[in-house]
């Protein structure tokens, strides 16, 4: 399954990693989360459950105001041509049609939204071993697991790669292994009444544990042109900001990175804004 562009794929990159040990929590219910309001967006509604609202909030936009979602199989995210699609219906491309309507100032915060990208999965079982051998195969493709520890809600793989190799934070000698973190960590839990009543339960139809994940920069556009086995995930698009274009391997992240964050369905390729009317 490639559910992005090429031109588009050619540009992503994901976060890696890094802190102290820490010892695993369970899941939170959903009082124990900032509340979830019928009125949020769906983005924002998923944001919440997977803790990752961090400074943002849905755009109030009028009621004649087009707010997607778009197929990203029909260039909603081909944001070099200015397609990102909010306000198509009334002449404006995404970056003018948002910016001029606010929620542009979410970058003027100290505290911006997240600016690492984010898988999100709605287990049904909270079984979190399919995505762990999902991290672990495609880290796999970059050498030789030699160890795996815990930092952080992260697994963090040490890999045997080939001398010469380029890493986005590793630079490979002859034995000394490379450090590629991949987080995975349950977030919520809701069962099927729960997710109803938030609206979400076309997309999600049963019990649920909201699971956030990571893959290391490396092989995170691999996955997506391969396709992500997982259903009922979602992918955070972080903002655009300096960290995010430092740890570019390609140098185009622009081309992906906008200056609000937004959120993909990757079961329906429909990507989803944090706006509502």
């Amino acid at each position: 399954m490639t559910f992005l562009p090429k031109a588009v794929t050619a540009t992503i990159v994901v976060f890696a990693l890094t802190g102290c040990a820490s010892t695993p929590t369970g899941p939170s219910t959903l009082s124990e989360i900032t509340p979830i309001e019928q009125g949020d967006s769906t983005a924002l509604k998923i944001a919440k459950l997977a803790k990752l609202e961090r400074n943002i909030k849905d755009l109030k936009v009028p009621a004649d105001f087009d707010t997607g979602g778009y197929s990203l199989t029909q260039g909603a995210v081909d944001v070099t041509t200015g397609a990102l699609g909010l306000g198509v219906s009334n002449g404006f491309g995404f970056s003018g049609s948002l910016t001029e309507l606010g929620l542009g100032l979410l970058m003027s915060n100290k505290n911006a939204p997240y600016d690492n990208f984010n898988f999100i999965t709605f287990l049904p079982n909270g079984d979190t071993s399919e995505i762990y051998a999902f991290q672990k195969a495609m880290i796999s493709s970059l050498g030789t697991i030699e160890s795996i520890s815990q930092i952080n809600n992260a697994d963090v793989f040490y890999v045997i790669t080939e001398k010469g190799s380029k890493f986005a934070h590793c630079e490979p000698r002859s034995v000394k292994p490379c450090r590629f973190p991949a987080m995975l960590k349950k977030e919520t839990i809701a069962n099927t009444n729960e997710l109803n009543n938030l609206g979400l339960g076309e997309r999600i139809q049963q019990d649920a544990i909201i699971v956030r994940w990571s893959l290391p920069y490396d092989v995170f556009e691999a996955a997506l042109v391969q396709g992500i086995p997982i259903k009922n995930t979602f992918l955070y698009v972080p903002h655009k900001n300096i960290r995010a274009l430092k740890q570019s391997l390609t140098g185009k992240v622009e081309k992906m990175l906008l200056k609000v964050p937004y959120i993909i369905d990757l079961d329906n390729n429909e990507a989803l804004f944090f706006v509502k009317k």
